[in-house]
């Protein structure tokens, strides 16, 4: 009974999250649609769809057991801990938020420096690793629990 309890309290936040995302969404897009520059009101309003978009998939898409994402992370792992980092720390996280970071605070109007990406980039590349190697932990203990719990 505990364990339906976690779930239905687990659904009902990312109900709640993937809701606020598509609010998000399209706030960005209708800040895009004030943008004073082409590239702004392009950029915005594609970051916003996207967002848009990919919360409503994971609103509407059916999450996967306990069982099915350890056997997926078992699959994953064999790839190792260096590989995992990189697709999912900054492939997955650290150079998409960057970039879409950037884009959204540059006025385009007055010109950009390549600096100010470049700077952003690092930032979020080294909270790619951060967060891949934070990932890749916590995978790990929840495999570790589980063969504690069937042996």
């Amino acid at each position: 009974m505990a364990k339906k309890k976690i779930f239905d309290r687990i659904k009902v936040s990312q109900i709640i999250a993937s809701l606020i995302s598509i609010l998000i969404g399209i706030w960005v897009i209708n800040w895009g649609l004030e943008a004073n520059h082409p590239f702004s009101l392009y950029f915005r309003n594609f970051v916003g769809i996207i967002f848009f978009v990919l919360s409503l998939l994971v609103l509407i898409k059916k999450q996967p057991t306990k069982e099915q994402q350890l056997e997926k992370w078992k699959s994953t792992r064999k790839r190792g801990v260096y590989y995992y980092i990189f697709t999912r720390g900054i492939l997955g996280w650290g150079l998409p938020l960057g970039i879409m970071s950037w884009g959204l605070d540059v006025d385009f109007s007055q010109g950009f420096r390549l600096s100010e990406l470049i700077i952003r980039l690092t930032a979020y590349i080294v909270g790619g690793l951060i967060i891949g190697g934070l990932r890749w932990s916590q995978m790990e203990l929840e495999l570790e629990e589980v063969q504690i719990e069937q042996s």
